[in-house]
């Protein structure tokens, strides 16, 4: 089984700590570790560092080479040329994969910003489900397969998917077929789908074995495979052949539109996608935990700062977030998640346009 993480993303939503020079995948967060150095330890507990991967950015190579222990091999590291949504990221990296293993070999992509706790329990369910989507590939019961996480609560902020009521009692031992994806629901929707038993948050892992995915966009888009041929051949991603794969989600683009798709759950006792500040504050100790933070007549304040012996006083205001890095201060309600993510755009453009004025002044 070769394991690919995805590090590539941006983190738009955790400015000022996730920026476009270092997203959130490459940040201390917890425990003095990075999301993607966390996401490698718990795969090495079970599996061989010549049989994982990582994707990035090309502009972000060095910063994994700084996070990733030295026993990872250089040439493991799959740069991407520029973004290009998931579908392109997928087929691309794992047509270089398979280009320095084997087209008949089981390939799976994993997210680098996902947190499980406890760590040592949720390893193993993590790599027991991996291994066992690897052998239902090489024994051919199903030409993909994902990984679908048992929900806890009936969240609207994942996507689901639903599985057949009689593999009620099977799926966290077993591969087992996926009737449909579901899009993120409604609360209503979302209540349902938790007392049915039979739906699964969407964990985002995509498995199959190259050879499969090359017959697929064979048959679904023939145009680019003699592309993603030629980045097999070369094993390596040139930009001119990347541009000439469409801009799509890989669950859009290929998952919804196989027939014989698998999937094998896991019981995480706590699964977050770190992809905001309403859920990452969650795991920040309340102000008072800290000498140098304190409230008064508030409750609820969170502090997230490089800066620990700064002294920080939240005044009549409760819940509030407050972070600072060299980037810059936030101070935000975490639940106004999308504003955030304009904060992020605000800053980007003043950014450039300080370049483009220290420029016109040269």
């Amino acid at each position: 089984m070769q394991i690919v993480i995805n590090a590539g993303g941006t983190g738009t939503r955790l400015w000022p700590i996730s920026t476009k020079n270092n997203p959130k995948q490459f940040v201390e967060l917890f425990d003095n570790q990075t999301l993607l150095s966390k996401t490698y330890s718990r795969l090495r507990q079970t599996f061989d560092p010549r049989n994982i991967w990582v994707t990035v950015n090309s502009s972000h190579f060095s910063l994994a080479k700084q996070i990733l222990p030295s026993e990872f091999l250089d040439h493991h590291i799959l740069a991407e040329p520029e973004k290009r949504d998931t579908f392109a990221a997928v087929v691309a990296h794992s047509a270089v994969v398979s280009h320095f293993t084997s087209d008949d070999e089981p390939i799976i992509f994993l997210h680098a910003d996902h947190l499980t706790l406890p760590e040592y329990e949720s390893s193993q369910k993590q790599n027991y489900a991996i291994k066992i989507i690897a052998q239902s590939l090489l024994d051919k019961q199903f030409d993909l397969a994902v990984i679908g996480i048992q929900p806890t609560f009936a969240a609207t902020q994942y996507g689901y998917i639903q599985i057949d009521p009689k593999d009620r009692g099977n799926y966290l031992q077993n591969v087992v077929k996926v009737l449909s994806f579901k899009e993120k629901p409604d609360k209503e929707t979302a209540e349902k789908f938790l007392n049915s038993g039979n739906y699964l948050w969407n964990f985002g892992a995509f498995s199959f074995c190259f050879v499969r995915l090359k017959k697929i966009i064979s048959n679904l888009y023939p145009d680019i495979l003699p592309v993603v041929e030629n980045i097999q051949k070369i094993g390596k991603i040139e930009l001119e052949d990347f541009r000439q794969l469409p801009k799509i989600t890989f669950d859009y683009a290929v998952l919804e539109k196989v027939k014989n798709l698998g999937v094998i759950g896991i019981d995480f006792e706590v699964w977050e996608d770190i992809g905001t500040w309403e859920t990452l504050s969650n795991y920040l100790p309340e102000v008072g935990s800290h000498d140098h933070h304190i409230q008064f007549a508030g409750h609820g304040n969170k502090v997230k700062t490089i800066y620990p012996n700064k002294k920080i006083a939240f005044v009549g205001v409760s819940n509030l977030l407050f972070v600072e890095t060299e980037e810059g201060i936030l101070i935000a309600d975490p639940t106004y998640t999308s504003e955030i993510r304009k904060v992020t755009e605000w800053s980007e453009s003043l950014a450039t346009k300080n370049v483009k004025t220290i420029t016109e002044e040269k």
